[in-house]
């Protein structure tokens, strides 16, 4: 791709926000360690309309993601779990005390339709996502962000409950 940070879309598993009552759940496998990769849900349309790409200069850009993204800080020589809101971007700024993601890590992830809750589960932990909504139409799709070549994730079956 021709973008550093690209965003992928799982599209067969979109989300129709406008049927109440589900919940929808799927699991991720990190199939690699990686420096720079994320996980979670995306405003179809708007992803499709800036071609998937993640990240720009332009201060206004809204790239309609919501999830977790590992990073990696030199200078505590670590990874990082932190929360992406494309509703809220300060939230970046912020550490989730969530496992690392690394080769084997299994993560589930969970959304509410009807009380607009992302929410990610692993070794016993958990990190919740309020208000997510797509912009405005009504398709999520669950996403993974790429920054390096190789990177890869897999997705279990996807499920829903009423």
């Amino acid at each position: 791709n021709e973008y550093k940070h690209f965003i992928y879309l799982k599209e067969e598993y979109d989300i129709d926000t406008s049927i109440k009552g589900k919940i929808y759940e799927w699991n991720i496998i990190f199939l690699c360690n990686s420096k720079l990769i994320g996980i979670g849900l995306a405003d179809k349309n708007i992803v499709l309309n800036n071609f998937n790409k993640f990240l720009s200069d332009d201060a206004n850009f809204y790239n309609g993601v919501f999830g977790l993204i590992s990073t990696y800080n030199m200078i505590n020589n670590k990874n990082e779990i932190h929360p992406w809101n494309c509703k809220d971007k300060n939230l970046a700024n912020y550490v989730a005390s969530f496992p690392e993601f690394k080769k084997g890590r299994e993560i589930k992830i969970k959304y509410d339709v009807n009380n607009q809750i992302l929410e990610f589960l692993s070794k016993k932990r958990c990190y919740k996502m309020e208000k997510v909504t797509p912009f405005n139409k009504k398709i999520l799709t669950p996403c993974a962000i790429f920054y390096y070549s190789g990177d890869e994730i897999k997705f279990s079956e996807f499920t829903s409950m009423d």
